[in-house]
């Protein structure tokens, strides 16, 4: 039996932020991999095509926005989301120009559901 949910690349370097959204996203959403950098997202989301991706935008090696964008020129339709702490409006204007989501990680619980069914449905979702 194959599984239909949607399929998710997560990537932050917080192990129990990793573990708080997968629970979240458990029964509604594959997440098919999960990784703590920005380099190994990018490598992930080119090789397993997910449908959708969230990525924190502060991690080491490669931001989240860069990744992001570096999946972009790469034409890979995969709808990237931001899950963050920094609250600032000229990120949520970078995030509206490379991903279709930006959700405070203080907001997880209510926002994050919501945040991926607006971007497949191809809306952009921002936390208040």
């Amino acid at each position: 039996m194959s599984d239909s949910r949607p399929t998710i690349v997560f990537a932050d370097d917080h192990l129990p932020m990793l573990a708080a959204a997968c629970a979240l996203l458990q029964p509604a959403y594959n997440v098919v991999k999960l990784a703590t950098s920005g380099k190994d997202a990018v490598e992930w989301v080119i090789k397993l095509q997910p449908d959708l991706a969230i990525f924190d935008i502060c991690m080491a090696d490669l931001d989240g926005f860069a990744a992001a964008r570096a999946l972009n020129q790469a034409g890979v339709v995969t709808r990237v989301l931001f899950l963050t702490e920094i609250e600032d409006e000229d990120y949520i204007r970078e995030a509206r120009l490379v991903a279709y989501g930006y959700v405070l990680k203080r907001r997880l619980a209510s926002d994050l559901l919501p945040a991926l069914v607006s971007a497949t449905a191809g809306s952009f979702f921002v936390s208040e």
